[in-house]
């Protein structure tokens, strides 16, 4: 009987199996869950491949290992590549997703919104100015600031203070930034040079829950139990009024002109009026059973008041964290909407954002696994009109540590321990 060419060669073959092998470990690094489904597609491509090579004895084909790699394929061979060809375009973004965050193969995170990265130390804090031209960023090492959109470094100044927890703000033009830490004063610098121009308050104040400039660059401070405003042109402290003994301050609005308190007992948050120490209103929690509000954030024409609740429901064989997020409207002092995270408690300390249809919840405590299927998300976007959270999937093992919205358009800032994401929000 004639003997016929090889119509593929066994280097071809052995190519397109370490091509799926290669895949497989990829992929488990990525999702070990993964290298389970590629483990059976290797099986099925050397089932293909044995069976294509007994196919080529059975009708007198030889079998040249290195040879006629080029020639006609036969279907088995084929179906192993497609098969090896769809492996590789899912383990790659696996792999981009778990060690190369929002690359340009990033796809998982690509489709979710990351437009980008920019390597840094730990983001302990965001501000924008007004006018969204600009954003400054402290880290233990330095205050950064950047010039928005084109995210271009302006000014590298020295590090004012102790690291976390820490706020920051821009004045109105983003020529002064207001720094305050935790046992130490509030800091008024020069965004250009880092000269600082006045160390405001005493060095053993308590940590600040929240500052801001208000229009005409009144510098606004919210102690835990204390709220303050100051001439920041020549230093003076301008007014202070302080908290009840059950009273705790949490955020303040854009402008500085209102500030939400947490008061216990009852479970509520009050509004008060900074200007004339007015308590504008209290909002109760619809709910006895739930914890007490843990955190709050403004909308950013302080129209809306997002607030955080959260409880464990010890009834089930496992036990059930769960996350309520009530949107306050603070012209009819109502719930619009209350949405529920099952099985993620937001932690009392939260780093928050919010511009005027979406609030972003940074949850400190979340723990991730290695892997996308196992991950769970550390930061929640909150929209009104929407029934659950959306989950914005930062890299495994990475929380946030601060969180800002441009004032200029639907874009996040997300500040971890080693990167500053970009996100664009529906």
């Amino acid at each position: 009987m004639e003997i016929k060419k090889s119509r593929f060669g066994r280097f071809t073959w052995l190519f397109i199996l370490v091509v799926v092998f290669v895949g497989i470990i990829m992929a488990s690094l990525a999702t070990p869950a993964t290298g389970f489904i590629w483990i059976g597609v290797f099986l099925l491509g050397i089932y293909l491949h044995n069976k294509s090579l007994a196919s080529d004895q059975e009708n007198g084909i030889s079998i040249r290992p290195f040879k006629n790699i080029l020639l006609p394929w036969p279907k088995a061979a084929i179906g192993l590549a497609i098969l090896a060809l769809a492996e590789l375009l899912i383990a790659i973004p696996l792999m981009a997703y778990t060690f190369a965050p929002c690359s340009m193969v990033d796809l998982i995170r690509k489709a979710d919104g990351c437009l980008g990265r920019i390597p840094t130390d730990i983001v302990w804090a965001i501000a924008f100015s007004r006018d969204g031209k600009q954003f400054a960023t402290f880290d233990p090492s330095n205050v950064r600031i950047w010039s928005y959109p084109d995210l271009k470094l302006l000014s590298n100044l020295r590090n004012y203070g102790a690291p976390g927890p820490v706020h920051i703000a821009l004045s109105s033009n983003g020529q002064m930034l207001a720094i305050c830490t935790f046992h130490n004063p509030i800091g008024i610098l020069e965004s250009k040079t880092g000269n600082v121009l006045y160390a405001l308050g005493e060095k053993n104040q308590d940590k600040c829950e929240d500052i801001t400039f208000t229009s005409d660059d009144k510098l606004v401070v919210a102690l835990p139990f204390s709220i303050q405003t100051w001439d920041v042109i020549n230093g003076k402290l301008l007014d202070s009024f302080s908290a009840r003994s059950n009273q705790r301050y949490l955020k303040l609005t854009n402008d500085g002109g209102l500030a939400a308190a947490i008061s216990v007992p009852p479970s509520g948050i009050e509004i008060w009026r900074v200007s004339d120490h007015h308590l504008v209103t209290i909002l109760q929690s619809p709910d006895s059973q739930t914890k007490n509000y843990s955190s709050a954030i403004f909308s950013a024409e302080a129209k809306y008041l997002y607030a955080i609740r959260s409880y464990s429901d010890f009834r089930a064989e496992i036990q059930k964290d769960y996350s309520i997020v009530d949107i306050w409207n603070l012209e009819t002092k109502k719930i619009d909407q209350s949405i529920t995270q099952n099985d993620a408690q937001i932690t009392k300390y939260m780093p928050s954002s919010s511009n005027n249809n979406a609030a972003a919840l940074g949850n400190q405590s979340c723990q991730t696994t290695h892997g996308i299927l196992y991950e769970t998300p550390c930061v929640y976007l909150v929209q009104q009109a929407t029934k659950h959270p959306q989950l914005i999937g930062l890299p495994s093992t990475l929380e946030p540590f601060s969180l800002a919205f441009s004032p200029t358009d639907n874009k996040l800032l997300i500040g971890t321990n080693n990167n500053l994401y970009i996100w664009q929000v529906p």
